[in-house]
Order: C-alpha cells, then sequence, then structure tokens
C-alpha cells in the first residue's frame, strides 16, 4: 500500500515515509482545523496537482492534497447551539474549536518525512 488515507481525526496530518508511502487524514470537513480559522479540509488525491492546495506531498505519478472546504461558520455555529447549548458536554468539548479553531496550526499538519518506512503501509 502506497497512501493511507483515513478521515476525521480531529486534527490533520500529511506525513511522507520513505518509498513515497503517505500517511493523510483531512481533520475534520466541517469544523476549524487550525487556530483562528473557519473552514474544514478534504483530501484530495489526483495525477494533477491543484493550485490551490493548502499543503501537498507526491507519492509517485499521485499528489495527495489538503484543500480548504468552505462552509457557512455562523450557520453552523448557530445549529450548534441549538442542539448543545453552554453547559452542555458537546459544547464544553466543541465549541471553542466552533468558534476559534484548535491549538494547532497550519505547519504542524505537514510533517517532513523520516527515514523509514511507515509501520503501517506494507512494502
Amino acid at each position: 500500500m502506497r497512501i493511507f488515507a483515513s478521515s476525521h481525526t480531529c486534527l490533520p496530518v500529511l506525513q511522507p515515509f520513505a518509498g513515497g508511502q503517505i500517511v493523510v487524514n483531512n481533520g475534520a470537513a466541517g469544523m476549524p482545523n487550525f487556530r483562528g480559522t473557519q473552514f474544514g479540509i478534504a483530501t484530495r488525491i489526483s495525477v494533477q496537482p491543484s493550485k490551490d492546495a493548502l499543503y501537498s506531498e507526491r507519492s509517485k505519478s499521485l499528489f495527495v492534497e489538503a484543500m480548504r472546504l468552505e462552509y457557512d461558520a455562523l450557520a453552523w455555529e448557530e445549529c450548534f447551539l441549538t442542539q448543545w447549548p453552554a453547559g452542555s458536554a458537546a459544547h464544553r468539548s466543541y465549541y471553542g474549536r466552533i468558534v476559534e479553531g484548535p491549538r494547532y496550526a497550519l505547519e504542524q499538519a505537514l510533517r517532513r518525512a523520516p527515514s523509514t518506512r511507515s509501520p503501517w503501509l506494507a512494502a
């Protein structure tokens, strides 16, 4: 396996490994992934690079990219608050991230390649 792509483990990551292997996770499509932002992320895997990628890595003929995914942040916040008001467990867990983003910077999502193969990807 060359590329292992998963979704929604809260924070995005794109990490290449030796031999063209890549692990990628989009973080959240419908919530901020970085401090001070109001957009989600979708993973794009293509034979052509995108000029709009937030960050990317190449694995042989494939480009693995994080793409900005816009949504109506105000409508999402209002919907969230109607279902999980202040004091609820979900409000305590998610509201800060919805309005401010997590304590995570875009630069943290793209990891540099270690010298070894990924333990999750078979040769």
